[in-house]
């Protein structure tokens, strides 16, 4: 299996402090430098005093071992790149994960003590979320989580815990910064040009090149140069295929494939010297030769394909109500299906949706069936993306058979209210808010934060990780 670190950057405090509490709950790596040891627990030395795990400090009644510690500071030095296995962790590094492990506890004990509670069903969302962020089945990231080293179940409350603490933040923190639409609309403003080349259609090139090298001779580099120009005219002309011109002339270790130089990247990631002649070409050009260092060059578009934005100016949203019954190893198909059938059989002998939605609905962050407003651009998505088919199906306030929702769910679904929307100023006003929002709340973290800290007892034990600020 391959070797994947999987780690989670909370938008709450549990390693860098305040993050925009509007954004995206986690940020996930699977990149260079990641490796299985940074989810393990530590691997012991011949240092015999690394194999005791010694409690280093105290937070109310919750002792931080040195196990915790290391697996902290791995995690750090991991996103900054650093492989855990080769470099020391300084002491300023380890103060730092340590002050990160104090927060943690202080506020996962106070969300607790404010009986802030998270539903499975949330934990599920959000390690979808992870999932298709990483590109990656929910069987992968699990596979891939265990391979680290880490327990699914550990990892499954590891992400209770920062919910919990996320959810205290948003309580204690949104209500004391505000956000006024004239900010907005001055951040949209400022930040115009920034929203619309992301809004741009997004160009994916593959490319081939062709090299060879230039005599010392003026005179033989002029005549070279001039008889490659007639051959790329001919090329864009169609007279010629510039795969088979490539293999017959071209001096570079890719000539035998035609000059293939890479499969669908993005105009970003062209290699510098060839941005400029690639900017003006159409699909199935070449462009004129050119020079770079004793060598005459040409590039050529082999394949040009463009996509459009996913967001459009308009979207549907429906107001949905549903019920999701998933299948088990108690719960088969034709289960799934009879129960809707009852239950829709029940709404249309006049039974209100809500009552009969509390009696058979297996989505319980949804218990009365109402999911409210729904667009297929929400993330995590609000109901699966078969459904928006059904929707799209359906009159208003007609209520759908039972269908086959995704691999293990069940639904019947109708909506009552439908509106289109942009979607693309919705975007711009969401991300204006987001850093708007996170730059006002830093202040207001850090000073809700110190005095949470201040009411709690904290003892560090290890001298040497004390400092004026850690206690």
């Amino acid at each position: 299996m391959k070797k994947v670190f999987i780690f989670i950057l909370s938008i709450s405090i549990f390693t860098y402090g305040y993050c925009d509490v509007s954004s995206s709950l986690f940020q996930n790596a699977f990149g260079p430098g990641a490796n299985n040891s940074t989810l393990s627990q530590p691997t012991p030395s011949s240092n015999s005093k690394q194999l005791i795990n010694k409690t280093v400090a105290i937070v109310n009644n919750k002792p931080i071992t040195s196990f915790e510690l290391n697996e902290e500071v791995a995690k750090l030095q991991a996103a900054q790149g650093i492989n855990p296995n080769l470099t020391p962790a300084s002491l300023d590094l380890k103060r730092k994960a340590l002050q990160s492990l104090i927060a943690q506890a202080v506020l996962v004990q106070l969300a607790q003590q404010n009986n802030i509670n998270v539903s499975n069903a949330q934990i599920d969302n959000t390690i979808k979320d992870i999932a298709a962020k990483n590109g990656i089945s929910e069987e992968s990231l699990k596979l891939n989580i265990e391979a680290a080293g880490m327990s699914f179940d550990s990892y499954k409350d590891r992400i209770r815990k920062q919910l919990m603490v996320n959810q205290l933040q948003k309580q204690a923190i949104s209500q004391q910064v505000y956000v006024s639409p004239e900010e907005i609309q001055k951040y949209i403003k400022k930040h115009q040009e920034e929203f619309d080349r992301e809004m741009q259609p997004i160009k994916i090139y593959t490319l081939k090149n062709f090299i060879v090298a230039l005599p010392d001779s003026k005179k033989a580099r002029q005549k070279k140069i001039d008889q490659f120009k007639k051959l790329a005219i001919a090329v864009n002309k169609g007279l010629i295929d510039f795969s088979e011109m490539t293999k017959q002339f071209s001096e570079a270790p890719n000539a035998s494939s035609g000059g293939q130089l890479s499969q669908q990247v993005k105009f970003d990631s062209i290699p510098e010297i060839y941005k400029s002649h690639v900017k003006d070409l159409k699909d199935h050009q070449v462009s004129q030769p050119f020079v770079i260092n004793h060598t005459l060059q040409m590039i050529y578009i082999d394949n040009l394909d463009e996509h459009a934005p996913i967001l459009s100016k308009n979207v549907k949203k429906y107001y949905v109500h549903a019920i999701e019954i998933k299948l088990s190893s108690g719960m088969t198909e034709k289960g799934a299906k009879d129960a809707l059938d009852r239950a829709r059989l029940a709404i249309q002998s006049g039974q209100p949706f809500s009552q009969v939605a509390e009696k058979y609905n297996q989505d319980y962050d949804h218990a009365d069936g109402n999911f409210k407003w729904v667009s297929k651009l929400d993330t995590p998505p609000s109901i699966p993306p078969a459904a928006f088919a059904q929707l799209g199906q359906l009159k208003k306030g007609e209520l759908s058979e039972a269908f086959q929702a995704d691999a293990k769910t069940w639904m019947i679904i109708k909506y009552t209210k439908v509106k289109e929307y942009d979607a693309v100023k919705e975007l711009e006003e969401q991300k204006a808010l987001e850093a708007i929002f996170a730059n006002k709340a830093q202040e207001v973290y850090k000073t809700w934060l110190t005095s949470i800290k201040d009411d709690a007892y904290i003892e560090i034990l290890q001298k040497n990780l004390k400092t004026p600020e850690l206690y």
